[in-house]
């Protein structure tokens, strides 16, 4: 499993991703609501939820949100673009 957080632009984005068997996003049923919910909850702060999964894939989520424009003293400019902002933790093997 990865967690990466990075920023592009004005953009800031969380992708969890992992290798695990994954499942067709288009055979999701009305009995479930979660991706419904987390679309729904980053709409509200102007956000998106990205879901890409393929069976025996994995799965890959990216959420996103506007930065504010207060936050690029938090960024050198070329950071994002050379990777420095971007962190991965790998899952720990068991």
């Amino acid at each position: 499993m990865f967690l990466r957080i990075y920023r592009r632009e004005q953009k800031l984005s969380v992708a969890v991703e992992d290798n695990g068997r994954g499942f067709d996003p288009g055979a999701l049923g009305g009995e479930r609501n979660g991706m419904a919910n987390m679309e729904q909850r980053m709409a509200e702060i102007g956000g998106t939820c990205d879901l890409s999964s393929q069976p025996g894939g994995g799965c890959l989520v990216v959420f996103t949100v506007p930065l504010p424009s207060e936050s690029r003293r938090w960024f050198r400019q070329g950071e994002a673009e050379s990777g420095a902002n971007k962190i991965e933790i790998p899952r720990a093997e068991t």
